[in-house]
């Protein structure tokens, strides 16, 4: 929630305002730093992601959750500090180290994936693609809310950090008072932070998940191709107002959260690595749909199915790594997906920036590209791996 919050309320903050920046700031400058505000808080969450989850690896889930999420609060508050003394240095600080502690993404997934029984483990894991979807479906919603002073008086842009800052905080309390240990610490280990990139790499010597997670994080870049450049998209093309771009992207986040919630109902039964198949080749061909469409209408089924089949394909890759992975490097592996999804975040909306100046749909085109060849490599992987065994 918190990432889609800052979606909603950095841009008029920057874009509209004078408050932050001076008045005589160009639009242009304006929109370079609104982009800036976006890429620090994932960029940093590149670095961070891998590191937290080594640490965890070595010392416990828990400790390394208490300390994030409380660093997080502290983090959030600041940013709505920063809001109200008017310190575009101190939003941005705020926001980089904000991305930093967000690495404990990698920590909660894996103290998931270790405490479910190992028969639920898949289904487990798909409930995280569930909770972002209703995150993002309700967060747009309740950023607006807060930060609209014709509501409430006192309400202002710095309202929904608040806001965020107290849910975080009760976050930590909860995982101070119910989360246990399911590590113990590594004795005769430290971290070495050079060595950080190699305990990365080390994944892809894990047979059993090498293919898939290759195919996950070529899937997500795709993904974030589409997904980053969807608001300049239908701006763009279909001339939709703010109302309308808020209205897709509630719709997208509901979709996401409806295959979540089925993926997890599925896999009870059922195995990620077959479900996957079908959610992954219809995902990379609904963005591909995007080419043919001439009218605003026909652009509202499509954000259903692709949020609807992508969930699903994230949901089924994260059970993959929980069953597949042992114990020890759950940590790691999902410490370098979220690294590859960080990275994602970042050059996904800024090379589509780049291909759009050739033609509005080559960026869907592109992404279309890369996630229908993906869903071949997996077909091909899957294939191969079930007749070996």
């Amino acid at each position: 929630m918190g990432m889609v919050f800052v979606y909603v309320v950095l841009s008029p903050l920057i874009v509209d305002s004078s408050s932050m920046i001076s008045s005589n700031t160009p639009l242009a400058t304006r929109n370079v730093i609104v982009g800036l505000l976006f890429a620090t808080y994932p960029l940093a969450q590149f670095f961070a992601a891998p590191i937290l989850g080594d640490l965890s690896d070595r010392f416990g889930r828990r400790i390394i959750l208490v300390v994030s999420t409380l660093g997080t609060a502290v983090c959030i508050a600041l940013s709505g500090v920063s809001i109200i003394i008017s310190s575009l240095s101190l939003l941005f600080i705020s926001r980089f180290v904000s991305g930093l502690f967000a690495g404990n993404l990698t920590v909660a997934q894996a103290t998931v994936a270790e405490s479910a029984p190992s028969e639920k483990q898949e289904q487990y894991m798909s409930f995280f693609s569930a909770v972002g979807g209703m995150s993002w479906t309700l967060g747009p919603f309740i950023a607006a809310f807060l930060s609209d002073q014709t509501r409430v008086p006192f309400f202002d842009f710095a309202t929904p950090f608040w806001f965020l800052a107290v849910c975080m905080f009760i976050g930590f309390l909860l995982v101070l008072w119910k989360v246990d240990e399911t590590r113990e610490k590594v004795v005769g280990q430290k971290l070495d932070l050079h060595k950080v990139a190699g305990n990365l790499l080390s994944v892809f010597k894990i047979r059993k998940v090498i293919h898939p997670f290759i195919a996950s994080l070529i899937t997500i870049f795709g993904w974030m191709m589409y997904q980053g450049f969807l608001a300049p998209y239908l701006i763009e093309k279909f001339h939709y107002t703010e109302r309308w771009e808020g209205d897709a992207y509630a719709i997208s986040s509901l979709f996401w959260m409806l295959g979540g919630l089925l993926t997890a109902r599925i896999l009870k039964h059922h195995s990620a690595r077959k479900l996957i198949i079908i959610p992954l080749i219809l995902s990379g061909l609904s963005v591909f749909c995007f080419l043919f469409t001439f009218r605003s209408y026909t652009i509202w089924p499509l954000l259903a199915i692709a949020n609807f089949t992508q969930s699903m394909v994230t949901a089924c890759f994260f059970g993959m790594f929980a069953r597949l992975v042992p114990a020890e490097n759950h940590g790691k592996i999902f410490g370098s997906w979220n690294a590859g999804f960080a990275l994602a975040s970042t050059l996904g909306p800024f090379l589509s920036g780049i291909f759009v100046r050739f033609q509005i749909n080559l960026p869907y085109f592109i992404a279309s590209v890369i996630m229908i060849a993906t869903a071949i490599y997996y077909l091909v992987w899957y294939r191969k791996n079930a007749a070996t065994n």
